[in-house]
């Protein structure tokens, strides 16, 4: 197991590994024709039942060849011209560089201590960030990985600022349009706001 870890000694197995999957994912934009193959999940789902996980498959290449049939085959290519549905935004090959430097070095910004240059990265950007769009010198932010980590965020902030005691929880509401995201319900749960806080508000 040990020659999985990454590490100086494993530097070389490393490049083979990743290049290898970044070939196998490369072929795959090259020759895919339309967003979705059509599986759907009744097709797919003995597929990947069938998967013996007790059974390991010996190397990083016989686990991209089995990735290949149960994921990369079918999977949603947002990528594709003719896709049009959800939010998901184009892929930059410079964000996808920047991923496998990130999950290689894999730093924790959790603190000083763990990140060196991460972290002082991330303040910078949240600092340029937060003075573009004209917030004043007063602003801090902090990255999410989307709009649900973001909108439990934002009521998490909104709660705080009621400085209530968890006990009078119940008596806050939050009014949302009826086209809201679907993250705003599952917050207010993860936030022991309770069944009834959410109150959508109809549209025109």
């Amino acid at each position: 197991m040990r020659s999985h870890l990454l590490n100086r000694t494993t530097a070389e197995d490393y490049r083979r590994s990743v290049t290898a999957g970044v070939d196998q994912v490369a072929a795959r934009f090259a020759s895919v024709e339309r967003p979705f193959s059509g599986m759907d999940a009744d097709g797919l789902g003995p597929v990947i039942d069938a998967i013996d996980l007790d059974r390991p498959l010996g190397d990083t290449a016989a686990a991209l060849d089995e990735l290949g049939e149960v994921y990369l085959r079918d999977a949603v290519y947002f990528h594709h011209p003719r896709y049009l549905a959800h939010l998901n935004c184009p892929v930059v090959i410079p964000a996808v560089v920047g991923e496998a430097v990130l999950s290689a070095v894999n730093s924790s910004l959790d603190t000083w201590d763990q990140s060196a240059g991460g972290t002082l990265i991330e303040r910078r950007l949240i600092d340029w960030t937060a003075a573009r769009i004209g917030l004043g010198p007063a602003a801090d932010g902090v990255f999410t990985s989307g709009g649900t980590q973001s909108n439990l965020h934002a009521l998490l902030l909104a709660r705080e600022e009621a400085k209530l005691r968890p006990e009078e929880f119940g008596r806050l509401r939050i009014l949302t349009s009826e086209c809201s995201h679907f993250s705003v319900q599952k917050s207010a749960k993860l936030l022991g706001l309770g069944p009834d806080a959410v109150v959508s508000v109809p549209v025109d």
